[in-house]
């Protein structure tokens, strides 16, 4: 019981595929480098945490959300003692800005405990996909490139301004995830009352 039926939107996928040049495109195919398949987990590493984003300030903020986010996934991963990476996808980074592998911050002391890694996809791959000039980042096939490189055991996607809860890092801490299940969180709205720097500290 949808204002939008099922049969509708299969009907209109349909009809933008057989659109002239946005048929399927096998995007490893043209670049196997990007898309190559990752080795097993690596032994100790529990969990991957996992975000796209590009240095284009969108949304406004765009680096505070994303340093907020990382500072207090460290200092949380860190303090709960869970082995983890964070992996940041940079998807076709503007060339009049910062990589974000320079401006990303983070909790100190999480160094060790808390790997940071960036993948830079090219412009030239993005410029390879149907709509590209629509879509400054296409953040599923971002996402995807991180799935096939990320060494934890077990994957939390997120996004740039999602803090994680103390109660789900508890969570995790216990070790206790299924690899036959998939988990979501709830999604708590909150407004800072001041945005440059809450949260921050």
């Amino acid at each position: 019981h949808t204002a939008w039926p099922v049969w509708r939107l299969l009907a209109s996928i349909s009809s933008d595929m057989k659109a002239p040049g946005t048929g399927p495109v096998n995007v490893a195919e043209h670049h196997p480098g990007m898309f190559r398949e990752g080795s097993p987990h690596t032994p100790g590493v529990y969990l991957s945490v996992i975000v796209q984003c590009r240095n284009d300030d969108y949304g406004g903020g765009m680096l505070l959300r994303l340093n907020r986010m990382l500072a207090t996934a460290t200092l949380m991963l860190h303090g709960a003692g869970i082995p983890s990476e964070i992996l940041i996808v940079e998807w076709n980074p503007p060339i009049d800005k910062a990589g974000i592998a320079e401006v990303i911050e983070r909790a100190p002391g999480t160094d060790d405990t808390v790997p940071i890694r960036v993948i830079r996809v090219p412009t030239e791959v993005h410029m390879s996909l149907p709509h590209h000039k629509a879509h400054p980042i296409f953040e599923h096939i971002a996402e995807n490139v991180a799935f096939r490189r990320a060494r934890g055991r077990f994957l939390l996607k997120t996004n740039i301004d999602n803090i994680l809860s103390p109660d789900t890092v508890l969570f995790l801490k216990l070790g206790r995830l299924r690899e036959d299940a998939v988990y979501r969180a709830t999604y708590v709205e909150y407004d800072v009352a001041q945005p440059d720097s809450e949260g921050m500290e």
